[in-house]
C-alpha cells in the first residue's frame, strides 16, 4: 500500500524446489503474492551450486534430491583452444515434489512470466481472479490443460506442447551430455555461438504476437471450465469487454497505427493505478471512451527497431522487441475521451 500510494512498483522473486515445498504449497505461495499486489511476480527453479548446505550428499539424500543439467544461456565455446561451457545443476524432483510436479510448476513460471513480465493479457487474470477463480489453477489450465482439452483449438494444443518439449529438451542427465550438446551447435553454426534463447521470453513473444487467432477464444474456453456461463452471464459480458481491451491494447510493432477507442463503463485505468486490489465492479462509471494512443519518442524506438531488426522473422523479430525494448512502451497508453 506505501508503495501503491507513491506509485512504486514492487517485485518478488520465488524458488520452486526447496525441501518440504509442494506443488500446491508453490501455487499458494504465487497466488498470495497476487493477493498482495505485487507488480511483478516470477517464479524461480533452484539449482544447486558448490558451497550451499543442500549441496551435501546427506542433504540431498535426506530430501530425496534428483537433478538434472542445463545450459546457461550463450556461455559456451573455444577458451585456448579447449571447448568449455556453463551449466546449471537443477532440482527436478524430491520426496514432496515429482518431475511432474517440475514440469507443472515450470509451466506455471512461465505463464507468471508472461502476464507479470510480458504483460500478456494482465487485466482478463486480474478479472477473472476477482471472480472466484484461483488464479494459479486458471493459468495452470491455461498452459498445460487437462480440462476436455480436446475441445480446444489445435493451436492452443499445439503451442503448449511445444513449450513442454522445450523445457523438457533444455534439460540433460550430466554436465556432459550438456557440454556435447552445445559442442555439437557450435560446430554445426561453424564455430560461432549462437544467438540466445531464453524459453520464457521465447514462448512468450510467441503467445503473444503469433498466436492470436486462438488466444482470446481459449482464454474465454479456460474461464468456461472454472464458471458456468449460465450461471454467471455478467461474468462472461464483462470478460469479453476485456478480453476486447487487452487484444487492442498490444501495439503493432510491424506498422504506424492505433487501433479504435472502445466505450467502458469501467474505471480501467483507475482499477490499474490501484494494482486490482479490488474487483472492477467497484469502479464502475458512466460509459466513457478510451482512447489508445502513444508517443513520438515511442514510435522513433519502434522505428529505429523495426530498422535494425526487421530482417528477423516470424518469433525472432518479436523475441529481440521483448529482449531489447522496454515491455511497457510495446502497449498503448490509455487515456478518457468524452462520450
Amino acid at each position: 500500500k506505501w508503495a501503491a500510494d507513491r506509485n512504486m512498483p514492487t517485485s518478488t522473486e520465488l524458488i520452486f524446489g526447496m525441501p518440504y515445498e509442494t506443488r500446491k504449497s508453490f501455487s499458494d505461495l504465487l497466488n498470495s503474492s497476487v493477493e498482495k499486489g505485487f507488480d511483478s511476480i516470477l517464479g524461480f527453479n533452484l539449482f544447486l551450486m558448490d558451497g550451499i548446505e543442500l549441496n551435501t550428499p546427506s542433504k540431498r539424500e535426506q530430501h530425496g534430491v534428483r537433478t538434472m543439467f542445463r545450459p546457461v544461456g550463450t556461455y559456451y565455446g573455444l577458451l585456448d583452444g579447449e571447448f568449455t561451457a556453463e551449466t546449471e545443476e537443477i532440482v527436478v524432483e524430491t520426496k514432496y515434489f515429482t518431475f511432474e510436479d517440475y514440469l507443472l510448476i515450470r509451466s506455471l513460471n512461465f505463464a507468471y512470466y508472461a502476464v507479470f513480465a510480458l504483460l500478456f493479457y494482465r487485466w482478463y487474470f486480474q478479472f477473472v481472479r476477482h471472480s472466484g477463480v484461483d488464479m494459479s489453477q486458471f493459468m495452470l489450465e491455461f498452459v498445460s490443460p487437462t480440462i476436455n482439452a480436446e475441445d480446444l483449438p489445435p493451436g492452443h494444443l499445439r503451442f503448449c506442447e511445444d513449450f513442454r518439449q522445450a523445457i523438457v529438451g533444455e534439460l540433460f542427465e550430466s554436465r556432459e551430455a550438456v557440454k556435447n550438446h552445445l559442442k555439437a551447435l557450435f560446430k554445426a553454426n561453424n564455430g560461432e555461438v549462437d544467438e540466445p534463447i531464453r524459453q520464457n521470453v521465447f514462448y512468450g513473444a510467441r503467445l503473444i504476437y503469433l498466436e492470436t487467432d486462438w488466444v482470446a477464444n481459449s482464454l474465454r474456453g479456460t474461464l468456461r471450465k472454472f464458471l458456468s456461463p449460465a450461471q454467471h452471464p455478467d461474468v462472461f459480458e464483462t470478460a469479453d469487454f476485456i478480453l476486447g481491451l487487452c487484444a487492442k491494447e498490444r501495439m503493432n510493432l510491424q506498422k504506424d497505427e492505433t487501433p479504435e477507442s472502445i466505450l467502458s463503463q469501467y474505471d480501467v485505468i483507475s482499477w490499474r493505478s490501484d494494482k486490482f486490489k479490488g474487483p472492477l465492479e467497484n469502479y464502475r462509471i458512466a460509459p466513457r471512451f478510451i482512447e489508445f494512443s502513444y508517443s513520438e519518442d515511442t514510435r522513433e524506438r519502434i522505428k529505429s527497431f523495426r530498422d535494425e531488426f526487421g530482417s528477423h522473422f516470424d518469433n525472432g523479430f518479436y523475441y529481440f522487441a521483448m529482449d531489447f525494448m522496454n515491455r511497457r512502451e510495446l502497449l498503448y497508453q490509455l487515456n478518457y475521451v468524452s462520450t
